[in-house]
């Protein structure tokens, strides 16, 4: 009797220290996931939902997140999201904005040109009939994904083009001045360089020997009012333009890869361009984009301006979009109860060990 009563004593010393220790430890782990580190249209945003949101993104749109600053950074660039999207969800149902998915397809191409890669022999790549349409359904998500991005940033556009139509906002000469102040950096007028050349449509070996036999010609003094009839049977024609060196219009890149820092007389190419387009203006005005054939390119440079920055005045019409932007999304933040707790943002520690 006695050891019986001992042991069951020992289980019940057993079931209380399991419950001392087991029970307040899950508590307190559930406890972290439900605190409240910010507010949406009255709905409590919790830790949990943040690092949901955090561990399903996509590996090249997951933030790097190593100070307690990236931390608030990424909650801000979340909690903005979801205000954008939720604008453009109400001015589509209102029927007032609309961009073609077919763009987002556009935009997608250009990011992601991996996607819209055809597999003329799948069995070559031990691929079967569900693995290429697991690759199309990929595609079609991407494109729906971006489509919703463009839709977002046209919802802004449009509160921004309602708000000044309606004398609802403006900019003083001191919002100016501070933006001008964070930004001159890289504020600038391009390189921007002149040129007059040939241009032998097509890739393949005749249009390459043709771009080099252009190049030596012209390396000889001769013109390409000179050099063209040669080469007109094969669709040849003279391109007389400028461009400017902005990074961003990655379709010259290959062109400034030989034209960077170039001084007048000197030739360019052959090089092969692709997506090339001319720019007209006509008498009203109105500018046209009419396309290039894709093909190797020979140039001289005839005119060329460095880099410089811009002055503020010069500047006004970048610096507007940006201070509209931002006054827009302060209105739309304010309007949809947006609100940071910061003393309760987690620890960057628990994101760094992930990335």
């Amino acid at each position: 009797m006695q050891t019986k009563c001992l042991l069951r004593g020992a289980a019940c010393l057993v079931v209380t220290v399991y419950g001392a220790l087991s029970l307040p430890s899950c508590g307190y782990i559930a406890d972290k996931d439900r605190i409240k580190i910010a507010t949406l249209n009255g709905k409590a945003i919790t830790r949990g939902d943040f690092d949901k949101v955090i561990r399903e993104m996509a590996p090249d749109e997951r933030p790097l997140i190593r100070t307690k600053g990236d931390v608030r950074k990424a909650l801000e660039n979340y909690l903005d999201a979801e205000v954008r999207n939720q604008n453009a969800e109400a001015l589509l149902e209102q029927q007032k904005i609309f961009v073609p998915r077919e763009i987002a397809e556009q935009m997608l191409r250009f990011k992601r040109s991996d996607l819209f890669i055809e597999i003329a022999r799948p069995e070559d790549y031990k691929l079967n009939e569900r693995d290429i349409e697991y690759m199309k359904e990929e595609r079609e998500i991407k494109i729906d994904e971006e489509w919703r991005k463009l839709h977002a940033e046209a919802g802004v556009q449009y509160r921004i083009d309602q708000a000044i139509q309606e004398g609802l906002i403006t900019i003083t000469d001191e919002e100016y001045q501070s933006e001008f102040a964070i930004r001159s950096g890289t504020l600038i007028h391009y390189e921007r360089v002149a040129f007059k050349g040939i241009l032998v449509p097509g890739g393949s070996a005749e249009a390459r020997t043709a771009g080099t036999e252009i190049r030596q010609r012209l390396q000889k003094g001769e013109t390409p009012e000179a050099i063209l009839p040669q080469y007109e049977s094969i669709g040849a024609q003279i391109i007389e333009s400028e461009l400017d060196h902005d990074p961003a219009k990655t379709r010259y890149a290959s062109f400034w890869e030989q034209a960077e820092n170039a001084q007048p007389g000197q030739i360019v190419g052959p090089i092969a361009i692709k997506g090339w387009v001319a720019k007209v203006e006509d008498a009203q005005g109105r500018v046209t984009e009419n396309p290039y054939p894709d093909g190797m390119l020979v140039c001289v440079v005839t005119d060329r301006t460095d880099e410089k920055p811009k002055t503020l005045e010069e500047s006004k019409p970048q610096l507007q979009f940006n201070i509209l932007y931002a006054k827009i999304m302060d209105q739309m933040r304010t309007e949809n109860g947006v609100q940071i707790i910061e003393e309760n943002l987690p620890d960057p520690g628990m994101y760094t060990a992930s990335q």
